[in-house]
């Protein structure tokens, strides 16, 4: 028997959202035609929690491109520049997008590394709760997207808040400094809410997701950076609420219960609820919610979710239901550490290893075959793999995987 070892490594990566001497990296001719498939993907899940859309912001594309350019040419992570280094445009994304003509300083960004396209990368960032909400942000209207191979950034802002940072404001009382790249600017506190209202207003006062009746979720969490689940590497696809703040009273609500149950009505009671109160990076508002399943959904399965929550001394209640994406192969499901499988020559099959806990992951793997066999493989995630074995009937093929389980293919 030839035997031949293979090795593969995924890199599914999400980094949270952030709030010297320079090289201009992309040149301020940028269209806002650019990115359209992105930016209506994007758009079309914000739609489908009711939302309203985002426009398209050259200095914000420039910003978003500078920064996926620094990414890729210094194989980095993550927010942060460090000066010196090729494509350095600012520190940090305030710095960068004022460096590419936005006038305004409050702005969110999104990144994520290694997804192979951009459906990917907002599916993944979906999964991740903190990016998330980014996406979710009720005061936002403006977006930039910038990809540069396999690295996707996204900056976000608020157009009113753009244009107030464009000359001297008439100021009454309080005021907010460091708004504004010229820090010469105040924004009259007024003005500054009112910024943020005209967006939240315009947004539904209740945002769930997965939202209603949604179709291909993602049945997986891995991680973000930061983590919300420090203790967990691997865990199922987190629901959310979001009060909006234009309607609510924060010292008025109290969420009463939140459950999650299965497409036979069964209570997925392996959770972890996150909100301000609890949440170990301090990144949620008196408004967010979250109930993290910490076990993987199912794929292609139906969820019912039903929360109650009480405002001003009243009871209501919420339910919705969203499905899990179905992969697009006929696929096995393994909870043994030790499993042999008989299958078709020249066929391809999913192969989902139920993760034993919450840190199960498989992120390499080899192989042996028959000399003049063949084999086919990759990652769908870190649990779940697609293989094609082509040979005679009674060839095995011997599967090891870095996590310790083994699989036996056996060609019918």
């Amino acid at each position: 028997m030839k035997k031949l070892f293979m090795f593969f490594i995924a890199l599914l990566s999400f980094w949270g959202c952030g709030g010297g001497s320079s090289e201009s990296v992309i040149e301020d001719n940028t269209s806002s035609d650019t990115y359209l498939y992105e930016l209506d993907y994007l758009n079309f899940l914000r739609n489908k929690a009711g939302m309203i859309s985002l426009k398209a912001n050259n200095n914000l594309i420039i910003a978003a491109e500078n920064h996926a350019y620094y990414l890729y040419v210094n194989n980095a992570t993550g927010h942060e520049e460090e000066e010196g280094k090729k494509g350095f445009t600012g520190q940090w994304p305030s710095d960068r997008v004022v460096y590419a003509g936005f006038l305004s300083k409050d702005v969110s960004e999104n990144v994520s590394v290694g997804q192979e396209n951009y459906m990917d990368s907002i599916d993944n960032l979906f999964s991740a709760i903190y990016h998330r909400f980014g996406f979710l942000n009720t005061t936002i209207d403006l977006i930039g997207i910038g990809i540069e191979s396999k690295d996707y950034v996204y900056d976000m802002g608020n157009s009113i808040l753009n244009t107030l940072c464009s000359h001297q404001n008439d100021v009454n009382g309080a005021y907010y400094l460091n708004v504004c790249a010229d820090d010469d600017i105040v924004i009259d506190a007024d003005d500054y809410n009112d910024a943020k209202n005209n967006f939240r207003k315009q947004n539904p006062d209740i945002i769930i997701w997965p939202y209603n009746n949604a179709i291909d979720m993602l049945p997986v969490f891995y991680n973000e950076t930061p983590d919300p689940l420090p203790d967990y590497n691997v865990s199922g696809y987190p629901i959310s609420i979001q009060f909006n703040e234009y309607y609510f009273n924060e010292d008025n609500i109290t969420l009463k219960t939140f459950k999650l149950y299965d497409q036979n009505g069964n209570e997925v009671t392996n959770t972890r609820l996150l909100d301000k109160n609890n949440d170990p990076n301090d990144k949620f508002d008196e408004y967010e919610f979250a109930l993290f399943p910490l076990e993987r959904l199912e794929w292609n399965e139906t969820y019912n979710v039903n929360a109650v929550y009480e405002y001003n001394g009243n009871d209501y209640n919420l339910s919705w239901s969203f499905k899990t994406k179905e992969l697009p192969y006929p696929y096995f499901r393994i909870t043994t550490d030790d499993e042999t499988i008989y299958v078709d020559s020249n066929k391809t099959f999913a192969y989902y290893f139920v993760p034993d806990d919450g840190n199960d992951l498989i992120k390499s793997y080899g192989y042996t075959y028959p000399a003049g066999d063949k084999v086919e493989s990759g990652f769908i995630d870190y649990n779940t793999l697609w293989i094609r074995v082509i040979g005679k009937s009674g060839d095995e093929f011997n599967f090891d995987f870095d996590n310790g389980d083994k699989l036996k293919l056996i060609i019918k």
